[in-house]
């Protein structure tokens, strides 16, 4: 939640975001213990960067839609946050234009373990109060 108000809140942030970034908010608990292509892809990406122990990868990552890793932080100032997405878009720019894309393959077999479904007969209420 801090991340949002130190940073997310950031109008420059805000501004790469919108302008040159493909935002993906992904579960790590999940997507590091996934069998499946989407979590092989998650743990390529993260393993490039400091936490490829096998613990957690909490963090941000920029990555290209191959899977190479440009940029990684995990700290909630928005200065080295700002950095990191800068320094990673330079990179980004620097790739050659093969390597800004990636084939889309068939998902093949997914770790159902891990993808949350509701049931057929559940319907969702949204609920607000004050």
């Amino acid at each position: 939640m801090i991340d949002r108000l130190l940073v997310f809140s950031n109008p420059q942030v805000q501004k790469l975001l919108k302008e040159d970034f493909i935002p993906v908010a992904a579960d790590d608990w999940y997507q590091r213990r996934r069998k499946d292509s989407e979590g092989e892809f998650f743990r390529k990406v993260a393993d490039q960067g400091p936490r490829s122990s096998g613990g957690t990868r909490q963090g941000h990552y920029v990555f290209t839609p191959g899977g190479t890793l440009l940029g990684y932080n995990n700290n909630r100032g928005p200065d080295r946050r700002l950095k990191m997405m800068r320094d990673s878009l330079k990179k980004w720019e620097e790739l050659p234009r093969e390597a800004r894309s990636a084939v889309v393959r068939e998902r093949g077999k997914i770790d159902e373990r891990y993808v949350r479904t509701l049931p057929d007969d559940v319907q969702v209420i949204k609920v607000y109060t004050r």
